[in-house]
């Protein structure tokens, strides 16, 4: 029963309205809470009530427990389909398979970004950024907020765009869409997942790993049970396949548990991606606080070259997202930068708000996105030009749209 309340909490956050008095008036609907009063009425009541009366309780009743069975349902029917809507994603991750199908899409967004762009590595493709160029009026005039006009360094700029793709999809409207299948003998796996992210323009993206997943270990000692899980498999992208692992550890004791969850995709020798769920759970006096992170660490020959750490954050109704970068600089010296992305619509066109502090300085721009391109506007009426990963001319058809002919 905790595990089936601790599931529904976590669906609840994208299925019911944030106002407390709401949910709870909903909870004691359900019949979670207040219940008494409706089986009293439903089994009782005064003759004046009529027999009306006595036979709304009981659909009301029968409407709940069809609304009940079709949330459980939906988390533990297997295989299947699968989605994580738009808004606060992380809160809708609730079972292995969605943190999974969370890795395998967000991951593939770094990988694209490094292996799509500009050039193979991040360095190299930083070090390539175009050079900045006056902007147009309308864009410097869209830009200026009053922030301070710091300069961002090629490398900077190269870190920004390293993780706009991510930022787009944990940003924009469409939903993390998964389906799970036997997979075909001749792939060595067990299973097959495909998921489909979407951008901020509505476009999707489609990534499909194949996978076995194995019960690794199971054990009880004085009240606290711990199981380990272990995934291994290849996600392929563009064509190209990753070796990938993953893996879940569940601790709980006496009204307590703690969740990890992680998941690798191989880059290189001695180079890898990894993001991690860290989620605890705890029940004091009747309430649950949670909370949870999302870590990402990227090696490259052997050395840890970044640690981002990804959250949500709300704000008079606005939903931001805030990455934290701790990384290593080209002289070997460490930096930590932040970075919050912010949407907005602009003229008819989603555009991301950026406000960073990198290198000691606060610097506030605009992100105009096109099918092949970023364009930082800066509040100093400057810009530049960078490759959007996975979205350039993939039809081979000389232009920078998705259909198979020669004109924009």
């Amino acid at each position: 029963m905790k595990d089936v309340k601790k599931l529904l909490r976590s669906q609840a956050a994208g299925a019911l309205p944030d106002d407390a008095r709401v949910k709870e008036n909903v909870r004691r609907e359900l019949g979670f809470a207040g219940a008494e009063p409706v089986l009293a009425a439903a089994h009782g009541g005064t003759a004046a009530a009529g027999a009306k009366k006595k036979w709304l309780p009981l659909a009301a009743a029968f409407l709940a427990l069809a609304l009940i069975a079709a949330v459980l349902l939906a988390v533990f029917l297997p295989g299947g389909s699968s989605s994580l809507g738009g808004g606060n994603k992380f809160l809708q991750i609730s079972t292995a398979d969605d943190f999974y199908a969370y890795g395998a899409a967000s991951v593939g967004s770094l990988l694209s970004s490094e292996s799509g762009g500009n050039a193979s590595a991040v360095s190299a493709r930083a070090a390539s950024a175009a050079v900045r160029a006056p902007a147009s009026p309308s864009a410097a005039a869209n830009a200026a907020d009053g922030t301070s006009d710091g300069h961002l360094t090629a490398e900077q700029e190269g870190l920004v765009n390293e993780y706009l793709a991510l930022a787009e999809g944990l940003l924009s409207d469409g939903a993390i869409e998964h389906s799970i299948a036997g997979a075909d003998a001749s792939s060595g796996y067990d299973y097959v997942m495909t998921v489909t992210a979407r951008d901020l323009l509505g476009s999707s993206v489609t990534y499909t790993m194949y996978y076995d997943q194995t019960l690794t270990g199971s054990e009880t000692d004085d009240g606290e049970r711990e199981d380990s899980y272990s995934l291994e498999g290849m996600l392929v992208l563009d064509g190209v396949s990753y070796p990938v692992t993953g893996g879940k550890v569940e601790e709980s004791e006496s009204g307590e548990s703690e969740t990890e969850l992680w998941f690798r995709a191989e880059t290189g020798e001695n180079s890898y991606i990894r993001v991690e769920q860290e989620l605890e759970s705890e029940t004091e006096g009747g309430s649950t606080e949670t909370e949870q992170k999302y870590i990402y660490t990227i090696w490259r020959d052997g050395a840890l070259a970044e640690r981002t750490t990804v959250e949500y954050e709300s704000e008079a109704g606005e939903l931001e997202l805030k990455m934290t970068v701790e990384r290593r600089l080209s002289d070997g010296s460490r930096e930590t930068d932040v970075l919050e992305f912010e949407r907005e619509e602009e003229g008819g066109s989603t555009v991301l708000r950026v406000n960073a502090q990198m290198g000691g300085e606060r610097v506030s721009f605009r992100v105009y996105i096109e099918n092949g391109t970023y364009r930082y506007v800066f509040s100093d009426n400057t810009s530049s030009d960078h490759s959007r990963p996975s979205h350039g001319d993939d039809d081979d058809d000389d232009d920078d749209d998705d259909d198979d002919d020669d004109d924009d």
